[in-house]
């Protein structure tokens, strides 16, 4: 009986060490946030957004550094820090992709933050970042339209990225043309397979909840609290920088074919090819198709805010592949004759032009800078501090100089 009740004692003090240890490495990782829940939510609207609250950290490539940059989301559902009082400032809005949420630097290094400094300088103003990464501008309209009546801004500036962003409207399937090329809203719903995902990541259930059940997942590279996709397609090549415009050239072509396949199912969230088909074969369905939706959707937005009567200044922010004469992917001219380097800077803003927006186009500015000195390099697009330096300068000059900001 003593030996039973020495055995049982000794059990019952390996087990609650072995939980004490535990619950030590729990607490451990919510400190630390070693794995918190995704910050990107499913929306019914926008496809997925934000989520308030939310916190992740990036860590560049061994290219770049390797450095960990914290991201935290507000309350709000933006990137940055609890937004003013109602009026107790100018406030200005600043649409984008993931140039903008800018999760790759600092939230001081963005390109809200740094506009908001410089126009600070001269009287109380607000930067509110509405950037979110993998957005094109049809999810950014969408936003518009339910934020501004609350929001208030006295302006609000749209990014453009000359890369990916007219594929963007096709992946999301958000507009489409009518048969007469008007422009139709539709709605769309994701394929289960990211519903669940999305759901899944953002609001862990279950043993789930617990941080350190998603750091063994994520170490055996079981889960993953990014964006998800879904599985590869049939004859797609392998992913890699030498063949990469090869690879685009695919993904156009396959994600044009999905969308009238399957209208009102979005089948990937983080497709965001460059738009290489635009670029390089202008005449091709899939490029004419993309050119005249971002047409007609840049003059609904600019319809819409005049309307609202508030200011609107569309931001064309050119890819590194173009830009640069030597960045790590290049389109080879002997295989694409009718590649030219400027044709998706030249195209968004030329459309800007055609409905009389206020643009602020930055290719002949990077060109001028060093184009390839502003970029990151190792598969990574985004710009460097030193790039957004460039727009907030023009940024903060253009809207003086258009009576918008002090």
């Amino acid at each position: 009986m003593a030996a039973s009740s020495g055995w049982l004692a000794n059990a019952t003090l390996v087990l609650a060490s072995t939980l004490g240890s535990l619950a030590a490495v729990e607490v451990g990782l919510r400190v630390t946030d070693a794995a918190p829940p995704s910050i990107y939510e499913a929306d019914t609207t926008l496809i997925y957004r934000l989520a308030p609250g939310g916190r992740k950290t990036f860590v560049h490539n061994a290219a770049n550094g390797g450095a960990k940059v914290r991201v935290q989301i507000n309350a709000d559902g933006f990137r940055g820090p609890r937004l003013l009082p109602a009026g107790s400032s100018r406030r200005i809005v600043v649409y984008g992709d993931s140039f903008i949420e800018g999760e790759f630097a600092e939230d001081s290094l963005t390109l809200p933050r740094m506009l908001e400094r410089v126009l600070a300088n001269r009287a109380p103003t607000e930067v509110v970042n509405a950037g979110v990464l993998g957005w094109g501008p049809d999810q950014e309209y969408l936003r518009m339209q339910q934020e501004l009546p609350v929001l208030k801004p006295q302006v609000v500036i749209l990014a453009v990225f000359a890369d990916n962003d007219m594929g963007d409207l096709v992946r999301d399937r958000l507009f489409r043309l009518r048969p007469d090329s008007s422009l139709q809203a539709a709605h769309v719903t994701l394929h289960p397979m990211l519903e669940r995902a999305l759901t899944s990541q953002a609001h862990p259930s279950g043993l789930r909840r617990l941080a350190i059940v998603r750091w063994i997942e994520r170490k055996r590279r079981r889960a993953t609290e990014s964006l998800p996709v879904t599985r590869a397609r049939a004859n797609e090549p392998p992913f890699s920088m030498a063949g990469y415009a090869e690879w685009a050239m695919f993904n156009a072509t396959r994600q044009f074919a999905d969308m009238r396949e399957h209208p009102d199912t979005v089948l990937d969230l983080l497709g965001d090819s460059y738009d290489v088909d635009v670029s390089a074969t202008p005449d091709a369905p899939s490029a004419r198709y993309k050119v005249a939706l971002m047409d007609r959707l840049l003059g609904e937005i600019q319809r819409d805010l005049a309307r609202r009567g508030v200011p609107l200044v569309l931001l064309t922010i050119p890819s590194p592949i173009d830009a640069c004469d030597t960045y790590d992917v290049k389109i080879d001219p002997a295989r694409y004759p009718q590649y030219d380097r400027r044709r998706l800077s030249r195209t968004v803003d030329s459309l800007a032009a055609r409905h009389a927006m206020r643009r602020i186009d930055l290719w002949e500015p990077f060109r001028a800078a060093g184009a390839c000195s502003l970029y990151y390099h190792g598969g990574d697009l985004h710009w460097k501090p030193a790039g957004e330096a460039i727009a907030v300068r023009l940024l903060a000059d253009s809207l003086r100089a258009w009576r918008l900001a002090p």
